[in-house]
């Protein structure tokens, strides 16, 4: 049925070799964050021909089982590498070292030193005023040995491979016990500790302009918990704490003495994020149970309560302003996982009840002013060992008073980088690789593009990408610039922003967005009403389904979706009774309420028979292995009973499946194999709509590796600074239109184009043109 949309020469050339096309520019469409492993695999020549699948099918199946494969390598790599931690606790140092002491030490040892020991270390070295030891003749410095914020970075590493000695998860983090140490520039007071800030910064500095010369912070674990108490209104009172950890921008809200009494208005959207460590998934979702139990004694009598169920969190509400719980469903092993996993250094802070843990860059952000840069807050994974960031989070703290700091070390690694760009490229074209020319060139452009919102300065186009950042500002420096630029005049008063919208939240994503939270917009204001909101999910669940279906070509395949009839009355659709259910998110009055089958999320999704196939098998594995309730995640829709028999191994046919997350999957991070079955289905859910359009077939095979490469979960950044010279030199690409212009621009945007083609993207140093 899809023959009329496909060439009549089968397509040979490698993935690799393929671009999308707009505006004279060109992105290849592998993400250059992919493994080079993992694009070796994508790097396919072998395409299907219409409605058949066979090719993909596998394609998909390699990537899960080479993911799989890669996991446990890095796992048992990482757990061979970490010394015994007795053997860390019996390294000796000077008793009063100097600088030259610390430069000289082994980098096994120093990398192994304590952030306390290590910045104490440096303030009697500092007395001494000793300058460290001149480097051989020929060896090459870029930073200072010494410097604080890159022995953090190796520091991290370390911290990351002791991970898997969840019993002693303690050793490594800071505390507020460690603070004398840990803040060398820093004084007690009668209200708090203050953290005198240094005045200047080397490397690269942005959106620092609301960060205070110094902060206070609280001087005690009494002062903290009264305080964290006040600030949450007393929600988790009588909370048992065991294997519990509440972290994020609630606890450094918390941990911040205020100098007025409404300083803690810029908290007042927070959420209490708590995690759930060193459980199995049948406890930890006990836990869940106790927890809403606590919110709801400690709430007013009368008040009502509400439970929100999505893929990735749970969370309960009440009337505002009641402090919302949001409860992140992932299995962690310990709170230093939870710590490591955050984006912004700033918000790498947790309280379990008794103390308050930090990461090391979390105590540098503190008294920096600061959160440092690495490519892991634009190619992280949700579920890797650190997650990329959010351009609404970057801003949001920059409000708050924390800028983003891009090191020496990374600004001068990019002179190698330009010397050696077309061997790390991967595919694009980039601009010359000078940061204050690009980030001067964006300033030019947002001053001549006056907006009022963020979203307004996209022009009304849409960002193409095929990196896991999306549309997101922060696919590119270039971007990224134009958008601080836009804050900084705001902060200038040169211009007022109506809003905080963003092009990346506010475009849907193939009809669905799945972020992190996939709660859809609402405001949390005195405004806020639990039954209206509930209409809100209602017609939000509604949309989902009806927009998913109506973008697979409701005229061009004549209603045909895969094995299913779509039927239609008028201009409405007529879902399919097998999609009856679906929705992407549940509620319910009690947290028992959406732990049930009937408000487990439910998603429709375009698959080849012998993939789902596959999926179910290694899911039903790793379910019996961890001794759980064996079921299928994926149910054919069609209620036929020659579509409901299993499917044959060779049965690539494209099939519509109802895919469920049943609570028996309601944590994420079980185990790797379901997790990686997840990221495959979550790449075909996006690309069903490609079928409707002009070279469907062809587009969306292209889509599919697109999507597998994006979505992989990539446990390390490979090459850091390569990753970071293509994120500098990346050229902003934006699709636009006018009103008398066909909005169906896909087949503008992915054109066929090969390496010779003379429509490649123009070298120039004016990254802006477009």
């Amino acid at each position: 049925m899809f023959s009329k949309r496909w060439s009549k020469e089968t397509e040979t050339r490698s993935a690799a070799d393929i671009r999308y096309v707009a505006n004279s520019a060109r992105r290849p469409i592998l993400s250059t964050a992919t493994s080079e492993k993992l694009r070796n695999i994508l790097n396919t020549r072998t395409w299907d021909i219409p409605g058949k699948w066979e090719n993909m099918s596998k394609l998909a199946r390699d990537v899960v089982e080479s993911q799989i494969e890669a996991h446990e390598a890095y796992i048992a790599a990482r757990v061979k590498a970490v010394p015994s931690l007795v053997d860390v606790t019996a390294i000796e140092l000077p008793e009063r070292p100097s600088l030259s002491d610390i430069a000289n030490l082994p980098s096994e040892i120093r990398s192994r030193v304590s952030y306390p020991s290590f910045r104490r270390m440096l303030s009697l070295a500092s007395e001494s005023q000793e300058r460290p030891a001149k480097r051989q003749k020929g060896v090459k410095e870029t930073v200072s040995e010494v410097d604080v914020d890159e022995w953090i970075l190796v520091y991290e590493r370390y911290l990351s491979d002791t991970r898997h000695f969840p019993t002693e998860w303690k050793h490594g983090l800071v505390s507020l016990e460690d603070a004398n140490d840990a803040f060398p520039d820093s004084a007690l007071s009668n209200n708090g500790r203050l953290i005198t800030r240094p005045q200047t910064l080397s490397g690269h500095l942005v959106l620092g302009e609301e960060r205070a010369p110094s902060i206070r912070i609280q001087s005690s674990v009494a002062a903290f918990r009264h305080r964290f108490d006040e600030l949450t209104g007393n929600v988790l009172k009588d909370l048992d704490w065991s294997n519990l950890l509440v972290a994020g921008g609630i606890v450094l809200g918390a941990l911040l003495v205020g100098d007025s009494p409404d300083s803690s208005k810029q908290w007042e959207s927070s959420d209490i994020d708590v995690y759930v460590y060193g459980l199995g998934p049948q406890a930890a979702t006990e836990k869940i149970k106790h927890i809403f139990q606590v919110f709801r004694a400690n709430l007013p009598r009368g008040a009502p309560t509400l439970v929100v169920r999505n893929s990735k969190t749970i969370t309960f509400y009440s009337d505002f302003p009641t402090r919302r719980i949001q409860i992140v469903l992932k299995l962690v092993k310990s709170p230093k996982d939870v710590l490591l996993n955050f984006d912004l250094d700033i918000c790498a802070i947790g309280w379990d009840g008794s103390n308050v843990w930090m990461l090391p860059r979390a105590a540098r952000a503190l008294e920096t002013g600061f959160n440092v840069f690495t490519m892991n807050l634009i190619q992280g994974h949700y579920l890797s060992e650190r997650r990329a960031t959010q351009e609404q989070r970057v801003f949001k703290y920059a409000n708050r008073g924390y800028g983003i700091r891009i090191l020496p070390s990374y600004v001068t690694s990019l002179v190698e980088s330009q010397a050696n760009i077309d061997s790390i490229a991967r595919g694009e074209r980039l601009v010359k690789l000078d940061m204050d020319t690009i980030a001067e060139t964006a300033r030019n452009f947002t001053k001549n593009a006056p907006c009022s919102s963020h979203k307004a300065l996209d022009q009304g186009g849409d960002q193409v990408s095929t990196e896991p950042q999306g549309r997101s500002c922060l696919s590119g420096f270039s971007v990224f610039m134009r958008h601080v630029a836009l804050w900084e005049m705001e902060r200038r008063g040169e211009v007022k922003l109506r809003d905080q919208e963003w092009a990346a939240t506010t475009y849907s994503d193939e009809f669905g967005n799945l972020s992190y939270d996939d709660t859809p917009r609402y405001a949390w204001d005195e405004h806020f009403n639990l039954k209206a909101f509930t209409s809100h999910i209602d017609r939000f669940n509604a949309d989902q389904i009806t927009n998913w279906l109506d973008s697979s070509g409701r005229y061009d395949n004549d209603g045909q979706l895969g094995d299913v009839k779509v039927g239609y009355s008028g201009h409405s659709i007529l879902p399919p009774p097998g999609l009856k259910n679906a929705q992407r998110i549940s509620y319910a009055p009690e947290a028992e309420g959406v732990l049930c089958a009937a408000k487990d999320v439910r998603m429709p999704v375009l698959l080849p028979a012998n993939f789902a196939a596959f999926a179910n098998d290694l899911v039903r594995k790793a379910l019996a292995d961890a001794g759980l309730p064996v079921e299928p995640i994926l149910a054919p829709v069609n209620a036929a009973p020659e579509a409901r028999a299993p499917a044959d191994a060779q049965d690539a046919t494209l099939r519509l499946f109802i895919w469920c997350i049943p609570t028996a999957l309601l944590w994420q991070q079980l185990d790797r194999r379901i997790d990686e079955v997840a990221e495959a289905l979550y790449a075909f859910y996006r690309i069903h709509d490609r079928f409707s359009r002009k070279g469907g077939d062809r587009m969306t095979q292209l889509r599919l590796v697109t999507q597998l490469s994006k979505r992989a979960i990539t446990t390390e950044v490979e090459d850091e600074y390569a990753a970071f010279a293509r994120w500098i030199g990346r050229k902003p690409i934006f699709i636009q239109w006018t009103e008398d212009q066909d909005e169906d621009y896909d087949a503008r945007l992915e054109d066929w184009a090969s390496d010779g083609d003379k429509a490649e993207m123009e070298d120039s140093d004016d990254e802006e043109s477009d």
